[in-house]
């Protein structure tokens, strides 16, 4: 592992950069206003043409607050229907600051649907603890990183059927004996479409769903290439569970000749109105090391070739993003120039419930000493230097922004990894963040974390019982 790649997001880089621009993000010089939300203008005849269409909502964020679902179509902002606006005069209203903003939305089981997006703001001097994980994501990548996995899916449609006019749907044969692994498959397709909106009608179906599969052997398998390989699995994402999983599939893209089966399954939606009209379809052609059951390949895949249904992204090989976001919340905002300095509290937060105020002075968390800005920010470098050798050799990965050679920790390890976070010299006071992994502050008898306080001249001891936050995501990227 290269350490100049690792460490590219560090303490420092994240205080510089904090507040820059995005879609989601205030341009004031003053503050920086989170939204929660990244979207597409559509060009698509099937859905939201010429009008933005929501890719993804971060988990508790304004956008999932303001009731916002991924697929969601805008048809005006503030009162001004999209159509009459250029995307630049949409992305400025968003990132016009704090004043709330009037949306409104459709989708399949509602048309111009009002929601209010309130941003949430503050000052561009201070950090609150969802940016300060992203600024210490090496005590735990598990849970604080984001990167893409290849699918290798082939999708397709009809060019000029508007799928905003559907409203139900049922699945074809169904007047026949179904199989335990149809049955399953239709469960694994009807929830995607109900979580989208749409109501299963078997007597009158707008769309109609079809799916096939087959599991063979691959006739070009090269038992001797398969034997020398040094890698015949792959990672996917577990859509239930938001997290990755190895599976004996071959990556987009390897040698065909090392898998010793194929396994395909088809996705193919018909126009209930006219059968012979083939409005959508996706197909999934995976190569596999060793037999997979189908039904375990349809709840970990289907949700994923789903997703671009109804609003197509990629034609063949989509790109998923899992945005891992996860860390302990006691509601602090502590000043990028002294993060021992409390600026502010959230009312009712951990930390309010407490007795931290704004103003106070963080002397130690769990008996870790706070220190300087660049004090930190050396210490941390040093601990990630330090500990590459428990770092886990075949995780390794490219995160979302071009950062190489990431790597999660060995699990055999978390022992030694928890003895190194306690040495003193590494001042790992902001890994309190992940304090949920036993690789941080290992088996502990309390729920509190106790935080030194200096309030009014004065130091204590304070208990505070954080919550953990996950704001994990699965979207195409």
């Amino acid at each position: 592992m290269k350490l100049k790649h690792l460490l590219t997001l560090t303490l420092a880089t994240l205080l510089l950069g904090v507040g820059s621009t995005q879609a989601q993000n205030s341009k004031s010089k003053s503050q920086i206003c989170r939204i929660g939300l990244e979207y597409q203008m559509s060009y698509n005849e099937n859905w939201g043409a010429n009008r933005p269409v929501i890719l993804s909502i971060e988990p508790n964020s304004p956008a999932a607050l303001a009731g916002l679902k991924v697929g969601d179509i805008v048809e005006s902002i503030n009162g001004r229907a999209l159509r009459d606006l250029s995307e630049q005069e949409f992305v400025d209203i968003l990132q016009g600051g704090d004043a709330a903003i009037q949306l409104e939305v459709s989708n399949f089981s509602y048309k111009k649907k009002s929601r209010t997006l309130q941003p949430e703001c503050h000052d561009r001097s201070l950090l609150d603890e969802r940016l300060l994980a992203q600024a210490f994501s090496l005590y735990s990548l598990e849970d604080e990183s984001e990167r893409a996995i290849i699918y290798p899916f082939d999708t397709g449609r009809e060019g000029k059927t508007n799928f905003e006019n559907f409203s139900n749907f049922a699945f074809a044969d169904e007047s026949k004996a179904l199989s335990s692994t149809d049955i399953a498959l239709n469960e694994v397709i009807r929830k995607q479409l109900e979580a989208k909106g749409l109501r299963y009608d078997a007597a009158d179906p707008d769309i109609v769903i079809d799916t096939y599969y087959t599991l063979a052997r691959n006739p070009y398998f090269d038992a001797k290439k398969a034997k020398n390989a040094d890698k015949r699995w792959d990672i996917r994402i577990d859509p239930d569970q938001k997290s990755l999983v190895q599976v004996p599939f071959l990556a987009v893209g390897a040698d065909k000749q090392l898998a010793d089966y194929v396994l395909t399954l088809g996705i193919r939606i018909f126009n209930g109105r006219n059968l012979s009209i083939l409005l959508w379809s996706s197909e999934a052609v995976e190569h596999l090391t060793e037999e997979f059951s189908i039904e375990e390949y349809a709840r970990l895949s289907i949700p994923m070739m789903m997703g671009q249904f109804p609003f197509v992204r990629y034609n063949i090989n989509p790109k998923w993003r899992i945005a891992s976001h996860r860390h302990n919340y006691t509601g602090l905002y502590l000043r990028t120039s002294d993060l021992g300095e409390v600026a502010y509290v959230v009312p009712n937060s951990p930390a309010a419930k407490a007795g931290i105020r704004a103003n106070d002075v963080i002397v130690a968390i769990n008996e870790k000493p706070m220190a300087m800005v660049d004090q930190l920010n050396s210490a941390y470098r040093l601990f990630v230097e330090n500990t590459l050798q428990y770092r886990d050799e075949s995780s390794m990965f490219t995160d979302r922004n071009g950062v190489k050679y990431c790597r999660y920790w060995r699990k055999d390890s978390y022992s030694s990894i928890q003895k190194q976070i306690a040495k003193e010299k590494y001042l790992s006071v902001f890994s309190y963040l992940f304090g949920f992994r036993p690789y941080i502050l290992g088996e502990r008898s309390t729920p509190f974390y106790t935080f030194d306080i200096l309030s009014e001249g004065v130091t204590q001891r304070l208990n505070v019982m954080p919550e953990l936050h996950d704001n994990s995501y699965i979207t195409l990227d």
